[in-house]
């Protein structure tokens, strides 16, 4: 009891650190979202009976395990993504009207749009998930005659995903009488251009299938008696997939980011009412928290200050005149990405009627955000360009400086994405200390959810069986994560 009680403090203190962080952040180029094998409450629903309290000859126990979770629409989810806390963007370019020049959110050169170019666009992130797990458990009892090992049960699951990720990308009131040869014709155009090798806005529903992860668990039942359950258990994750394609924005990823994960869990049951015999009446609390190991992949940054800076023009030093690079080219770095860990907990009631088992309860799923930071210097950039690191490029501007008795391409350390300032009279370049960590890294998540479940089970002889479905409705408390829907069926036993 006082390993639960410990364990209870540490994760509502998480919650509550999670609680504290900003509600809503903007302009990031990554973002993680809840696998739909994450939920405490799909997994433990009938199996809590039986995966350390086995009545068979063999001491082992299975559950197949298929469900489904698509997300709904939220205003605030596409915030995540774009700047100023809008839902949509205005791009228009520097021969436009005044007004529309004042108002814009992003300069149409730099997306290679005409000068005299208008419009908006705005998106609609949404995603699908369907997958299937498998889960077994063994005791030891019979296979060692260790009077503490005995006590033990190992297990192994293995779900497989199917994950579609849609940016709904929709642009309108496009305006331009040019059309110029080498020029972008339309925004999602823009936005999916050959020329930028990352952090592409995909203007179609993109989908992959893969195994997400083996997980191993240990653990062991400390009471079980009289619809008192008290278990405790631990378990190590391998990742099976592959690290998410920096390639575009909200790319489907199956799993979380293939990070190797170590992780506890404690599930406890308390009977509420004297006589069982006819229904018994029971409240659940399950806590399950993993922690993460760091891994290596790329991201996308923007510069401190200059959201979306990704999608401006850059210049090395000493380039000709008009010699640019994109970029999301230039900022698509090697990263070191620390996610930390993902807490899931869920409580509520159940009532056992004969073989019927129903089950209403209140889930939180949270998630403390990443750290990120570059990998190592000097840098080479992903465009295969060894270079000393970023203070070899600078932020392009519209004309030439002479340097060194030659024309080169000249900077406007000023401009932003809505804006390109005035040339600077050297050369100004950026450095890694101007990258902006937070604008590459996932943000924190703080899910609330209410589940439902129904189910059936039989006591046989050689063999116990159980079957059931349940349904969730989730709402995230912060815009870093997708608000979703879903159900489940399970099937098992013991034997």
């Amino acid at each position: 009891m006082k390993k639960t009680v410990i364990i209870a403090a540490v994760i509502l203190l998480i919650f509550q650190s999670l609680r504290a962080e900003r509600q809503e952040v903007f302009g990031r180029s990554f973002m993680l979202v809840r696998p739909a094998s994450y939920n405490l409450a799909m997994n433990e629903q009938l199996w809590h009976n039986f995966v350390y309290h086995k009545s068979g000859p063999t001491y082992g126990a299975f559950q197949l395990l298929p469900f489904y979770q698509k997300s709904h629409s939220q205003k605030k989810v596409a915030r995540y993504f774009l700047i100023n806390g809008k839902n949509e963007l205005l791009v228009a370019g520097d021969t436009t009207s005044q007004e529309l020049q004042l108002d814009r959110d992003i300069r149409a050169e730099w997306l290679n749009l005409a000068s005299d170019f208008s419009g908006r666009f705005s998106i609609k992130p949404q995603q699908k998930q369907l997958g299937c797990t498998f889960m077994y458990n063994q005791d030891l009892k019979n296979l060692i005659d260790i009077s503490f090992i005995k006590e033990w049960g190992i297990g192994v699951e293995f779900p497989i995903l199917i994950v579609e990720n849609n940016l709904n990308l929709c642009q309108y009131d496009l305006q331009t009488t040019t059309t110029e040869l080498n020029r972008q014709p339309d925004i999602i155009s823009a936005l999916n251009q050959c020329d930028w090798k990352y952090a592409r806005w995909r203007p179609h529903a993109k989908s992959i299938i893969r195994p997400e992860k083996l997980k191993f668990t240990a653990g062991r039942s400390l009471m079980h008696r009289d619809y008192f359950q008290l278990t405790s258990s631990m378990s190590f994750s391998i990742p099976l997939t592959k690290k998410p394609n920096p390639k575009y924005l909200f790319n489907p990823v199956v799993g979380l980011d293939r990070h190797t994960g170590m992780g506890g869990a404690v599930t406890m049951q308390v009977l509420l009412n004297r006589n069982p015999e006819r229904i018994a009446w029971s409240f659940f609390l399950n806590l399950e928290g993993t922690f993460f190991i760091r891994n290596i992949q790329h991201r996308t940054y923007d510069l401190k200050d200059k959201p979306f800076s990704r999608y401006m023009l850059y210049t090395r030093k000493n380039s000709a005149p008009g010699e640019v690079i994109p970029g999301a080219n230039l900022l698509t770095l090697e990263s070191v990405v620390r996610p930390y860990g993902v807490a899931d907990f869920s409580a509520g009631w159940r009532i056992n009627v004969a073989p019927f088992e129903f089950e209403l309860g209140y889930d939180l799923f949270g998630f403390g955000g990443e750290k990120v930071r570059l990998r190592s210097t000097p840098i080479e950039s992903p465009f295969n360009r060894r270079c000393g690191g970023l203070n070899e490029f600078g932020i392009a501007g519209s004309g030439t400086i002479l340097e060194c008795g030659k024309l080169i391409q000249a900077t406007a350390s000023q401009s932003t994405i809505s804006c390109q300032a005035a040339d600077d009279p050297e050369f100004v370049t950026i450095c890694e200390n101007d990258l902006d960590l937070c604008s590459a890294a996932a943000g924190s998540i703080l899910n609330h959810k209410a589940h439902f479940a129904a189910g059936i089970e039989h006591m046989g002889d050689h063999m116990d069986g159980f079957g059931g479905f349940g349904c969730f409705v989730e709402f995230p408390q912060k815009n870093a994560s997708l608000a979703n829907w879903g159900f489940w069926i399970k099937l098992g036993g013991a034997f």
